[in-house]
């Protein structure tokens, strides 16, 4: 597989609806937002760290 293989408009169209319908989430109040701070505690847990 190359990154420089022919481009898959399917794969762009799939991602541009997964930004909106997360940018909707956060618009609508139903997201769960974290400080990096947080974030970064949460993974540093996950990581075993």
């Amino acid at each position: 597989m190359s990154l420089d293989g022919p481009r898959d408009d399917t794969v762009e169209q799939a991602w541009n609806d997964e930004v909106a319908r997360r940018v909707s989430k956060v618009k609508d109040g139903k997201a769960t937002l974290l400080s990096r701070d947080e974030f970064r505690s949460r993974m540093r847990t996950r990581l075993g760290q």
